[in-house]
């Protein structure tokens, strides 16, 4: 209850003597006006400087002539006190400085009042402060079947902003495909080095994710193709071994070799190799005293027909 001064004292309650006395009720004059509350909410805080006022003559404090206690303070900022005490919490009006409610507040020793009156300053001091955030917009252009994917797998902190539709560029199939462009967006955060986005971790933009899904798509194909050229060169080999045609093309043999105390024989011409390669039974060595034909070693050992008149040089 707040009074003004001049005003006349209500009479004692029930509960103890005339106001100002020891009784129940205690008037408290502060700069000028009278405010009236009861003795248990001075004494909530047990340290406080009202509770000291009221447990006994401890404080030597002067009265008016109504037996209220002078208090030489600002009544503006008392009446929040008071309150606090009463029901525990801090109302202030909006034209009401913080700054003056918690010097009265140090002046009577409410603890509990004076962390929330600095933690509500420093709130309000962090929210000035504070740099408004940023944000970076991607636009990203899409089909129309690749709409739900695009919007279902964006992660990292992107957001959907908008859709606009372009038409339709071009034909897919029977069916006209419409184009998208889908506008998102990410917020940034002020740090040390700079503006920097929320920390990624951990997934791709829904562009890199469809980028990388093409190129896996073209290696793909370039596998297949390099697959099938190689099939078709081993097929085209196989058919040219096993064309006679292409027996002339075999590389030739590697030299035999050298005899004991002699030179290396003169090597066959193709031929000659050809058919002791087609031969069906091995030749013997050949001997001659001439170095340009055939002789066989004994008689009956005979060249065979294919060789004979070919001149096999030795």
């Amino acid at each position: 209850m707040r009074m003004e001064a001049g005003e006349a004292a209500p009479p004692a309650g029930a509960g103890g003597r005339a106001a100002g006395g020891w009784g129940k009720w205690v008037r408290l004059n502060v700069g000028g006006t009278v405010f009236l509350t009861t003795r248990q909410t001075l004494c909530r805080e047990q340290k406080s400087f009202l509770s000291r006022l009221c447990q006994g003559e401890e404080l030597q404090s002067d009265r008016d002539e109504t037996g209220a206690y002078l208090i030489d303070r600002d009544p503006t900022y008392f009446g929040p006190i008071l309150n606090f005490l009463r029901h525990g919490k801090l109302v202030l009006d909006k034209d009401m400085a913080e700054e003056g409610v918690l010097e009265e507040a140090e002046f009577y020793n409410i603890g509990p009042l004076i962390r929330i009156i600095k933690d509500r300053m420093e709130e309000k001091d962090y929210t000035v402060t504070q740099v408004p955030p940023k944000h970076v917009y991607r636009v990203l252009q899409c089909q129309e079947e690749e709409l739900t994917q695009m919007v279902s797998t964006m992660s990292d902190g992107w957001r959907f902003e908008q859709l606009v539709n372009i038409g339709s560029s071009y034909n897919y199939g029977s069916e006209d495909q419409a184009e998208f462009l889908c506008v998102v967006s990410k917020e940034l955060h002020s740090t040390p080095n700079g503006l920097s986005s929320e920390s990624s971790r951990k997934t791709k933009s829904t562009e890199e994710q469809l980028e990388e899904q093409q190129q896996q798509e073209e290696e793909v194909e370039e596998v297949e193709v390099e697959q099938v050229q190689v099939e078709a060169d081993a097929q085209e080999k196989a058919q040219s071994s096993q064309d006679p045609a292409n027996l002339f093309s075999l590389p030739p043999l590697p030299p035999p070799p050298l005899p004991a105390g002699g030179s290396r024989p003169h090597p066959l011409r193709p031929e000659a190799e050809l058919a002791v390669r087609a031969s069906p039974r091995p030749l013997a060595r050949p001997q001659s005293c001439h170095p340009c034909c055939y002789k066989p070693e004994a008689p009956g050992c005979e060249a065979p027909d294919h060789l004979q008149g070919l001149g096999v040089p030795i």
